[in-house]
């Protein structure tokens, strides 16, 4: 099966809008002191990668779904077997 590596450019302004959208969190609570916050270690970057490959699962999973007239938890666990290797980064 051939693979795809997309490459995103967008601006700073543009991440962190579409970050803001997404709700991200430019500071979180500090693990090691509880009430103090410390900037989020995961980044904007990060964030999004995520968000993105969330949605890409996402739209697989739902069409194996439709493509496979199986029970839907049955489609899931096929397209998430099918998924272990999709790596956004």
């Amino acid at each position: 099966m051939p693979t795809y590596t997309p490459t995103f450019t967008i601006s700073d302004d543009q991440m962190e809008k579409i970050t803001d959208y997404l709700s991200y969190q430019a500071e979180v609570v500090d693990p090691e002191n509880e009430g103090e916050m410390i900037p989020n270690p995961q980044g904007r970057s990060k964030f999004l990668l995520g968000k993105v490959k969330e949605h890409l699962r996402n739209c697989y999973r739902a069409q194996v779904a439709k493509e496979f007239d199986k029970d839907k938890a049955t489609a899931m666990d096929t397209a998430d077997t099918d998924l272990e290797t999709l790596d956004v980064s």
